[in-house]
């Protein structure tokens, strides 16, 4: 991702982290405003504990962990 989409991308996971109490109530948080912002479809995993794998364009996806709480992001065309 671009610069500016991950620094943006990390201020929804932040947020969402802070306020949301579940992993699909997290994923649903960053997906929308991915979405908002963003054109293209976006599909994020929130979890612990898993791995992925997954076909993704180039410079569109990003796989990062906010304390405990490991984020997969990825968008399709």
């Amino acid at each position: 991702m671009s610069k500016e989409m991950m620094d943006e991308l990390i201020g929804y996971a932040q947020n969402a982290v802070a306020t949301e109490l579940t992993y699909t109530d997290i994923a649903s948080t960053i997906k929308a405003e991915m979405t908002k912002t963003f054109t293209g479809v976006w599909h994020v995993v929130v979890g612990s504990n898993f791995g992925s794998s997954f076909t993704h364009q180039e410079k569109n996806s990003a796989y990062f962990y906010i304390g405990q709480t490991g984020i997969v992001c990825f968008r399709t065309v």
